[in-house]
């Protein structure tokens, strides 16, 4: 807050450091959505209707200005120590202009998850992220393609997403 306040930051990505999958190229995107649309306090990607923010896939950001986070912090002192700092924003659309971008995949994600809450979680990043390391410039559908060839990662995440849901 105060680093924002003293460079005069008017918007800021989010990017959660339990998503290491992030997909800088929905980022832009985010970020040409705020800068054509200059009335809107937040944008990040939906899932099937969902926040990005409440499911497990874990590639996903936001951009929020800077005064919206802050009138909440205002009004809630606990919300800047809370790990979802912009929930209530994302969930008062008749107080912030609110737009969620639609994620589309060819390939069916509903049973993946990349977000990291848990040991197994991690181990599957790991293995996940060995495996990346052997592609040179990656992508999400790359990303994608390696999970959906992976049974056993597969199963794990399954397993997860039964046990961790948002």
């Amino acid at each position: 807050m105060k680093c924002a306040k003293q460079f005069k930051i008017d918007k800021v990505v989010r990017i959660c450091s339990d998503n290491p999958f992030i997909d800088i190229h929905l980022i832009d995107k985010l970020i040409y959505e705020m800068e054509k649309n200059p009335e809107l306090d937040y944008v990040t990607h939906s899932v099937e209707g969902t926040p990005s923010m409440k499911c497990h896939l874990g590639i996903f950001s936001e951009i929020v200005k800077f005064k919206a986070i802050e009138e909440e912090c205002k009004k809630n002192k606990n919300i800047s120590e809370v790990e979802h700092v912009t929930l209530p924003i994302y969930l008062n659309p008749s107080k912030y202009r609110v737009k969620f971008i639609p994620y589309i995949s060819e390939i069916n994600i509903k049973n993946f998850r990349l977000t990291i809450d848990t040991k197994e979680d991690f181990e599957n990043a790991k293995k996940i992220y060995n495996e990346q390391q052997k592609i040179n410039n990656f992508s999400t559908h790359q990303l994608f393609t390696i999970l959906k060839n992976n049974n056993r990662i597969q199963k794990s995440m399954i397993k997860q997403i039964k046990n961790q849901s948002k």
